[in-house]
């Protein structure tokens, strides 16, 4: 009753035990029937295995201090400590791998979630941009642009908490996300987020105004926060362990978007008021252009080593089944900031779509470790 049906567990699972139910718009997992257990009978699929292959028993809940014992393929057993062992009494080969090991099927695409990180990041730009001029105030920025910008940074901020809704399989139940701040860094996400658009509102409306008297504390107030709610969203992500989301990788892949969007959208709207463009707004672009080009570069290498690891099955993924993402996302990327020398309001819109479709890779193409459920001897290639 608790459950908001936001799939995070799903994600985080290394096991794939959860799973989601469309008809409930929750998600579900095995209680070992917990209601049996009370009673004293064993969980149905140990009481119905008719070659009593399955059974279960009391383990101490401190297991830290003994070896791990799980099939290849599996995740590391430091991660989750879990208590279910595999045993046998034929002598397994060294090599073991998991039978999926090598299959390159794309994960699943997210696409509210990708809306809404890519969103968020450039309106969290968008308001960098506007602190960066509130802290420098030789910078000259007229009332007109700021209002624009900070309206345009309020647009993509709504838009994209909006949209992580469509995520949700119990929207109604959204409200909850609070309970679990202690220890999700996904209920901090939502917890900042949600406190963004009252404060980026209040300052569209002191710009509307004209009211200066708390202008600057505002809005810097609004750019750390927005930041903070980027940083807790790298953190959902690095902190499922997988090896493509890394937190320095997804740090660099996140802020460089909010670097290069903001900057965009900025330069965009300073042309269209017919504004000068400071220096400052061309290095916050450049460098990051700089940090995507590095940090995508880097996930690509890994295609040519000859060991298996996450990080080549992410790479070969990105150059096999989701070539035509990965092209689409360079084509905009390089053909984006050759135009924003020309054109910048239509280059803006080319970079935006752009990270757009780098935030889809970021989904499409992570190495998902899960229990197979079948090992297999062979070579690694």
């Amino acid at each position: 009753d608790q459950c908001i049906g936001c799939q995070y567990c799903v994600l985080k699972c290394p096991y794939d035990v959860p799973k989601y139910n469309d008809s409930l718009g929750i998600v579900r997992k095995c209680d070992m029937c917990y209601d049996r257990l009370k009673e004293g009978e064993a969980p149905a699929c140990v009481q119905a295995c008719p070659s009593g292959a399955i059974s279960i028993k009391v383990v101490k809940q401190d297991i830290s201090s003994e070896k791990p014992r799980m099939i290849a393929g599996a995740f590391n057993s430091e991660y989750t400590k879990p208590t279910t062992t595999f045993r046998t009494s034929k002598k397994l080969p060294d090599n073991l791998v998991a039978i999926d090991e090598q299959d390159l099927t794309p994960e699943h695409g997210h696409l509210p979630l990708v809306w809404m990180l890519t969103l968020t990041q450039i309106g969290s730009g968008i308001f960098t941009a506007l602190a960066m001029f509130a802290l420098f105030p030789s910078v000259g920025l007229p009332l007109r642009a700021t209002l624009t910008l900070a309206v345009l940074g309020l647009g993509f901020a709504g838009i994209g908490i909006g949209s992580s809704i469509l995520h949700l399989g119990s929207p109604l139940g959204a409200w909850r996300a609070f309970l679990g701040l202690r220890k999700s860094w996904l209920s901090r996400e939502i917890v900042v987020f949600g406190g963004w658009p009252p404060l980026a509102m209040t300052l569209v409306a002191m710009l509307w105004f004209d009211y200066t008297a708390l202008l600057t504390p505002t809005l810097i107030a609004c750019c750390l926060i927005s930041l903070l709610g980027v940083f807790c969203s790298v953190m959902v992500y690095a902190d499922t362990r997988r090896d493509f989301w890394r937190v320095d990788r997804t740090m660099a892949r996140f802020f460089g978007t909010a670097l290069i969007g903001g900057a965009a959208v900025t330069i965009a709207t300073l042309t269209y008021f017919e504004t000068g463009i400071p220096a400052a707004l061309l290095w916050m672009l450049g460098s990051g252009f700089i940090l995507k080009v590095g940090v995508e570069m880097l996930s690509l290498l890994p295609s040519r080593n000859p060991e298996w690891s996450f990080a080549k099955k992410s790479a070969l993924l990105q150059c096999g089944p989701l070539k035509k993402d990965l092209a689409f996302r360079w084509s905009f990327l390089l053909l984006g900031f050759t135009l924003m020398l020309m054109a910048p309001i239509f280059g803006a819109i080319i970079v935006l779509a752009g990270e757009w479709f780098a935030r889809k890779l970021f989904f499409r193409a992570v190495a998902a470790p899960k229990m197979a459920g079948t090992v297999t001897s062979q070579s690694r290639h």
